[in-house]
């Protein structure tokens, strides 16, 4: 059984593929459907960890792959850039560094749920 990070993961890269061709919708199948409720059944059984540190939290080559549905490093970084218009951290060897919070967040921005940036209060300076 999948866990519930990477059912998850499988519906992002989906609803990815699914907006980068124009689709209005995506089909899943009730395979699909059954995954992921036993996925999220077992999820809820577990007790909650601690999160992990945010060093640990990069993306592996393999979420990368899944992700963009491209092996090649160079591939993986154009997708970045059409899809969320990011150009991505790359190491010596052009595999790409990506954290979790990065990819929500660049999500979060794509659909518009992104926090607003706090208000800056706005005063006047007065010298006598």
């Amino acid at each position: 059984m999948e866990s519930l990070q990477q059912v998850v993961l499988r519906m992002r890269a989906a609803v990815d593929f699914a907006q980068s061709h124009s689709a209005e919708h995506i089909e899943l199948s009730v395979d699909d459907a059954q995954q992921l409720l036993a996925a999220i059944s077992t999820a809820l059984q577990t007790p909650s960890l601690p999160p992990p540190s945010a060093v640990s939290r990069f993306m592996s080559p393999a979420d990368l792959a899944a992700l963009t549905g491209m092996k090649r490093y160079s591939k993986q970084a154009d997708w970045f850039k059409r899809t969320y218009g990011a150009d991505v951290t790359r190491r010596d060897d052009g595999s790409i560094v990506m954290t979790w919070v990065t990819y929500e967040a660049l999500n979060a921005k794509l659909y518009g749920v992104a926090p607003a940036a706090p208000l800056e209060p706005t005063f006047e300076l007065c010298f006598d």
